[in-house]
């Protein structure tokens, strides 16, 4: 495994630090033949304050582990600019999309085969990057014009899709994000070309209702999207694998709602036509 970390040409956080990629890669060797692995983009949440790199690291592996370069990557946060905050995330992300295009062939990617995912208010960003390449007057706007930005697939945990629903707690809390959050509501930014996607969260979150989910995927339905919708019957927020890898809390291991995990490796394999590059006797 070849763990890259990429410093991307974005304003670096106010710290210092620069916005990251960072990946996890399958190499050919002399056992393993050369070939082109799928990817996935991870967007981890963390309130638009900070990421937990040992989780997404975690996350990004459970992932690396069914056949995937897997990357994660961090954004500006609140603290890193003047408000409102929005949209500088979605342009460094973005960027890190743009990334994988252009080195596609030197990491061994299918970049016919990239799945974007996003927990929390990073599903919100993913979602808005996955219609991104439909959003002509965005893209001239902050002058995305020669990024690559297609992605095949989309996997959205306890997403917040609506910065009025629930997500952030209070009034007070979204000026310093944007002051038009109609702007930045997943719905809105719909069209029948969005990709395939799949969608988990807990009926109990009380940081993220389950509202967030529901409505999504009733746009997507009404769309004629392709999506697959699961709604565990309890659970906290941030349960991310809910197992033992990224438990913050005892609440967050759930061996019934781990088993979203199952469910999105096969739906993806079946909605980027996966198929093992060995024969069966093999």
């Amino acid at each position: 495994m070849l763990k890259k970390e990429i410093a991307l040409p974005l304003a670096p956080h106010q710290d210092g630090q620069p916005i990251q990629l960072t990946g996890f890669i399958h190499e050919p060797g002399p056992y393993l033949p050369e070939q082109k692995w799928p990817a996935i983009l991870f967007i981890p949440g963390g309130s638009l304050t900070h990421i937990e790199p040992d989780i997404a690291t975690n996350v990004c592996l459970s992932f690396y582990n069914q056949g995937f370069n897997a990357f994660f990557m961090d954004y500006h946060f609140l603290t890193d600019q003047q408000p409102p905050l929005m949209p500088q995330p979605i342009i460094d992300l973005a960027t890190g999309l743009d990334w994988l295009h252009t080195h596609a062939a030197e990491y061994y990617l299918d970049d016919q085969k990239i799945a974007l995912m996003g927990f929390s208010i990073g599903g919100l960003l993913a979602s808005l990057l996955a219609d991104l390449p439909y959003k002509t007057d965005f893209i001239q706007r902050y002058h995305l014009e020669n990024l690559q930005l297609a992605s095949q697939a989309l996997i959205l945990g306890y997403p917040v899709t609506d910065l009025t629903a629930g997500w952030p707690h209070t009034a007070a809390e979204l000026p310093p994000i944007t002051n038009n959050p109609d702007d930045y509501q997943a719905m809105n930014w719909l069209t029948a070309q969005h990709c395939p996607t799949f969608v988990w969260n807990t009926a109990t979150d009380g940081a993220v209702p389950a509202d967030n989910s529901i409505t999504y995927v009733a746009a997507l339905q009404k769309l004629g999207v392709s999506v697959e919708y699961h709604l565990f019957h309890q659970g906290p927020h941030g349960m991310a694998l809910a197992d033992l890898r990224t438990a913050r809390m005892n609440t967050h291991v759930d061996p019934h709602v781990a088993h979203w995990q199952t469910l999105v490796h096969e739906w993806l394999r079946e909605v980027l036509a996966i198929q093992s590059p060995f024969n069966e006797a093999d």
